[in-house]
């Protein structure tokens, strides 16, 4: 046996992974509710704009709660840290330059693929096999994102660009599952929005209008971005990257598969109807992520997650 493998600590499945899987169901529902902020904000506030200042604002808010967490950064969170924001800030310039082309229903099917990527990278990268249970659970919530939000496939220019983020946001899933385990979870947190936000403006440059980086907005703009960069950004990406000490990346991306289902819940509740397809699709999500939930007293492998506990609780403000 090895020293890494000497090193993991067992917890009781029912206390160490539920309260994880139910963080990360709050996380998906708050990016369900992002869907109707951003097409309310992004009307006018430029793409590039919108994602830089949603991570500029998430890490000033991870900072304010916690400034002294920057004096226990080391070398290695700050790399990783680095690694994890460069992919996630990418993801989502690219994911949203693509949406300029390509509708928000095939935008969020291709986005979704997220939950197929996920374990595949997790077998090439950690020689992982798929449970009979997961890959069913996978299968599930593919298809039930298709016919959520599939009505005609018509291949844009957008479409390639989105499905390269739903790549990227995948390598991200299971580099924070390794990661996140070696505790100084708060700091890398604030380190891969700060990088995400660096990269996300340096895109701006790049892609936008050269207008400034805060131009004139309307109140509700405004309190848009700010709840995206605080709520559906800073608060959900600690609860992603806690969550991610005791869950993998393949249950990780099947439960925020519930992310689109929310979305759809709130057209709903707007005036959009429900189509059979849609009820079925719904059915077939709830279904993946009940397959993939915690179950039993099992034991759950993951390394340190006390201390990620303790390090969360005891970080000096």
């Amino acid at each position: 046996m090895s020293a890494n493998a000497k090193a993991l600590e067992v917890m009781p499945a029912g206390r160490a992974r539920w309260p994880a899987a139910v963080a990360l169901l709050g996380v998906a529902v708050t990016w369900g509710v992002s869907f109707v902020v951003v097409k309310a904000t992004v009307g006018e506030v430029s793409p590039g704009r919108l994602v830089g200042w949603r991570f500029v604002l998430a890490t000033v808010t991870l900072l304010g709660l916690r400034p002294r967490v920057l004096q226990r950064l080391d070398r290695r969170t700050l790399t990783r840290g680095a690694v994890l924001g460069a992919l996630l800030g990418s993801g989502f310039v690219l994911c949203t330059v693509g949406m300029q082309t390509t509708s928000v229903l095939i935008s969020a099917f291709v986005t979704g693929t997220t939950v197929v990527f996920a374990p595949l990278i997790a077998w090439i990268w950690l020689r992982r096999r798929l449970s009979a249970r997961t890959a069913a659970a996978v299968f599930l919530a593919l298809a039930g994102l298709a016919m959520i939000t599939m009505r005609s496939f018509t291949v844009a220019p957008g479409t390639l660009l989105i499905l390269t983020a739903a790549i990227l946001w995948a390598i991200h899933l299971v580099a924070l599952e390794q990661w996140s385990r070696a505790g100084r979870l708060y700091g890398l947190t604030v380190v891969q929005v700060a990088a995400s936000a660096v990269v996300a403006l340096g895109w701006q440059f790049l892609l936008d209008d050269w207008q400034g980086l805060w131009p004139p907005m309307s109140s509700s703009a405004a309190a848009g971005i700010f709840f995206l960069g605080a709520a559906a950004t800073g608060a959900a990406f600690v609860a992603l990257s806690w969550a991610q000490t005791r869950l993998d990346a393949t249950t990780t991306a099947v439960i925020l598969t519930l992310e689109p289902l929310v979305g759809a819940g709130l057209g709903a509740a707007l005036g959009d109807a429900w189509t059979a397809a849609t009820l079925i699709g719904a059915i077939a999500v709830i279904s993946a992520v009940c397959l993939v939930a915690p179950r039993g007293r099992g034991p759950t492998p993951y390394n340190r997650a006390a201390d990620v506990d303790q390090e969360l609780t005891t970080v000096p403000r």
